[in-house]
């Protein structure tokens, strides 16, 4: 049986051979780099929309709400599966013709269904 010999030191690197593929492309390499930065952010980002979605739902339940519309903003909580709906309209959306009222309104209109009073 032979015995392995410890090498001391740095390996001495392998030469690529002629007409075989190198190790390392560098526009490969490039990309790579790339799309795992871009795959980081997407992740972080979504982090930062489940924190945010966690916090819709602390304040949707604070304020006893079940759905909040206001300013081309509506909201959805589905009481029995947890499920948040948010859709935001542009000022100047042809979809939306009517007009939304303030912000009391729609809250003295919300907490009205929800049998809160708003004062």
């Amino acid at each position: 049986m032979a015995k392995r010999r410890s090498v001391k030191g740095k390996k001495p690197t392998q030469q690529d051979l002629p007409g075989t593929v190198p190790r390392k492309i560098a526009k490969v390499h490039a990309a790579a780099i790339s799309y795992a930065e871009a795959r980081d952010d997407r992740i972080e980002s979504g982090r930062q929309e489940i924190a945010a979605r966690e916090e819709l739902r602390a304040q949707m339940h604070k304020h006893h709400l079940d759905k909040y519309a206001a300013n081309g903003v509506s909201v959805t909580l589905s009481p029995r599966t947890e499920q948040i709906q948010v859709k935001v309209r542009k000022p100047g959306d042809d979809d939306e013709d009517r007009d939304l009222g303030d912000d009391t309104e729609a809250a003295e209109a919300q907490a009205s269904l929800n049998g809160v009073s708003v004062e």
